[in-house]
């Protein structure tokens, strides 16, 4: 027994935890400038963190990730480009999308998220391109999503209190839907939703 246990010990610095890599300055996520150190996160091996309240970060037509986590702290824009990508996680490995409070995220190309996506207070969400959330997409209080394009949840919608999504393009959710108080639900779009709904009329009622 005490062999394992020295072998297991020795094993310990090889056992791959995801390296952090952090956003310290605005710009475009593939310029080395804006990255502590110069390194971009660039593959499933490595989180990036965006340090709070610096800015508006793109991610580029052309230009296609695939990192472990992403936290975009507190204060921040990330923008994807039409013909840009960001995937979090895998099948095999799920990864996290943490935001907080008073942040944007403009989808214009695609972002699939092989986890969470985790509002810790207001964001404000818009998607004109494609979303895909395997695991659940979490609202904080007040948080706005609008869709114009499509965004597909594969587990649950959960929202806080004064949650707004607006829907003008099409929202499929293959679990259930659990709003706050005061939570609505607007648009002209297409929502479909496996699961059941719970929460106030304004956006239950609309569901079904």
């Amino acid at each position: 027994m005490r062999r394992s246990i020295f072998y297991f010990l020795l094993l310990l610095p090889l056992i791959a935890w995801a390296a952090v890599t952090t956003i310290t300055i605005p710009g475009n996520w593939n310029d080395a400038g804006i990255w502590a150190g110069g390194n971009i996160a660039d593959d499933i091996s490595e989180d990036a963190d965006i340090n709070n309240n610096i800015g508006t970060v793109v991610i580029q037509n052309g230009d296609n990730y695939t990192i472990s986590d992403l936290n975009m702290n507190n204060g921040n824009t990330l923008n994807i480009d039409a013909g840009g990508s960001l995937t979090i996680g895998s099948m095999a490995d799920p990864g996290n999308l943490t935001t907080g409070n008073s942040s944007f995220l403009n989808i214009a190309g695609d972002l699939e998220v092989w986890g969470n996506i985790v509002v810790l207070n207001t964001l404000v969400a818009t998607v004109t391109g494609n979303l895909i959330v395997h695991g659940d997409l979490v609202m904080g209080n007040g948080a706005n999503m609008d869709i114009q394009g499509n965004a597909v949840i594969e587990g649950d919608l959960i929202g806080g209190n004064n949650a707004v999504v607006n829907v003008d393009g099409i929202l499929n959710i293959s679990g259930n839907i659990d709003m706050g108080d005061n939570s609505t639900l607007t648009g002209t779009g297409t929502i479909n939703i496996d699961g059941g709904c719970t929460g106030p009329p304004t956006f239950c009622i609309v569901v079904h």
